[in-house]
């Protein structure tokens, strides 16, 4: 009978199409959040992995050049301090082997800095003004004249050495306060992040959510309502009832086919 037509098990294959049409709508939006994810995630990583290679080791070269400095001036005062040749031999020495740690320090500071450029020369020409006046207090010290190198180093060095190391110790505190504005904004990157994904995540499974019971309601729900209907008429014995659903390319068109051909061999049977 019509009703054992409708009784076949056709109900695990409705609208495969529009169910498969669902789920890779809602696969298209957890790949595009994915995709979202891992992009940012790569963009954040990479500028923590700058401030970790750059900024941080800015800050630590920076602090190792005010240590440079203070070595050098400490050279300086031993050499005028030392009453023996060979003691202010050393001093000098020790004031010669510095000199090229400044000097191969400024570039790579530079390099790891190029928000700070411009301050780095600043004090890269205080440096060389240093190094260009001090070579004559070294001078004296050596030769003993050591009444002459403390009036030319309260008159003449120490003023640079002084601007020296407030400079210096400026330039590291701001390179330090910029590597942390840079991480804090890092951090809200990750945290507006996180918010986006949650928020297009929730949207994404909402319209997927609405997409598939617009479907359910219009492509399965009401046709299946009007095969039954159909079903009951024929049932009642209006066997020439119209199956619009026939016309469908889906699995309830396949059931409308099976329902519509059933009907005409029940039409021809009655005729024979």
């Amino acid at each position: 009978t019509a009703y054992e037509i409708y009784q076949c098990d056709w109900s695990s294959d409705v609208c495969s199409s529009d169910l498969l049409g669902v789920i890779a709508l809602i696969g298209a939006i957890v790949g595009g959040c994915v995709w979202y994810a891992q992009s940012r995630m790569t963009t954040i990583d990479d500028g923590y992995s700058r401030f970790i290679n750059n900024e941080a080791a800015a800050v630590g070269e920076a602090r190792r050049l005010n240590r440079l400095v203070i070595e050098l001036n400490y050279f300086v005062y031993r050499i005028i301090a030392e009453t023996e040749a060979g003691q202010m031999q050393a001093a000098d020495r020790g004031f010669e082997a510095a000199v090229p740690q400044v000097n191969a320090l400024l570039p790579v500071l530079r390099a790891h800095a190029p928000a700070f450029v411009a301050k780095i020369d600043e004090q890269s020409a205080r440096i060389e003004r240093y190094l260009r006046d001090v070579s004559e207090v070294r001078r004296l010290g050596i030769a003993n004249q050591n009444d002459q190198a403390i009036a030319l180093v309260h008159s003449a060095i120490d003023p640079i050495f002084s601007s020296l190391l407030a400079d210096g110790n400026a330039l590291a505190e701001d390179i330090r306060l910029y590597m942390e504005k840079g991480s804090d904004d890092l951090t809200e990157q990750t945290d507006a992040t996180r918010r986006t994904l949650l928020v297009v995540s929730g949207l994404g499974m909402l319209a997927g959510l609405i997409a598939a019971t617009f479907i359910a309601t219009i492509g399965i729900a009401r046709p299946l309502d009007r095969l039954v209907k159909v079903l009951q008429r024929m049932a009642q014995g209006e066997i020439d009832a119209q199956i619009k659903e026939a016309a469908r390319r889906d699995e309830i068109g396949a059931v409308g086919k099976a329902v519509e051909g059933r009907s005409e061999e029940h039409t021809s049977e009655l005729q024979s």
